[in-house]
C-alpha cells in the first residue's frame, strides 16, 4: 500500500522544471524531509539516533565532498522551494536552508512565521531557533 504522506509524483513538464540534477532529485525525493522531518527539539526527546537534521547535514556534507558544487545548488533549489505553492516544498526548503542557509537567506524564512499553514510556520520558527536566531 503506497504511503499517501510522500511526495506526489510529478509529471513530465514538471520533472523538466525541478531539473535533473542529483541534488534536486535527493531534495525532491528525500524521505525525511518534508512531512517525515522531525526537529531537534522533537526528536531527541524520544531516541538516541542522531537527529534528522543531523542526519540530513551529514548527507550534505558527503554529497559536498563527492561534488564541492552541491552546497550552492541545494540553496537554490530550497529557496526556489519557499516560493512553492506546494506545502511539502516549501516545508524542504525550510529545512534544507536551516543546514546550509545564509544569513540572507534565513530572512526568507523569517517571512513564513506567520504561515497560513501551521506545519510551515511551526517548520520557519523551528528553523530559526536551531540556528540560534531570537524572534522577537
Amino acid at each position: 500500500m503506497r504511503n499517501s504522506k510522500r511526495v506526489k509524483c510529478v509529471d513530465s513538464a514538471q520533472r523538466r522544471k525541478l531539473g535533473t540534477s542529483v541534488e534536486r532529485h535527493w531534495f525532491f525525493g528525500r524521505g525525511l524531509l518534508g512531512e517525515d522531518f522531525h526537529w531537534e527539539t522533537e526528536y531527541s526527546a524520544w531516541t538516541t539516533l542522531p537527529s534528522h537534521l543531523n542526519r540530513m547535514r551529514t548527507e550534505i556534507a558527503d554529497m559536498a565532498a563527492a561534488n564541492p558544487g552541491s552546497v550552492p545548488s541545494l540553496r537554490e533549489i530550497a529557496l526556489e522551494a519557499l516560493d512553492s505553492e506546494e506545502v511539502d516544498h516549501v516545508r524542504r526548503g525550510i529545512q534544507v536552508l536551516c543546514a546550509v542557509g545564509t544569513d540572507d537567506d534565513l530572512s526568507h524564512v523569517r517571512s513564513l512565521r506567520e504561515h497560513a499553514d501551521p506545519d510551515v510556520a511551526r517548520d520557519a520558527r523551528s528553523c530559526l531557533f536551531e540556528r540560534g536566531i531570537k524572534l522577537r
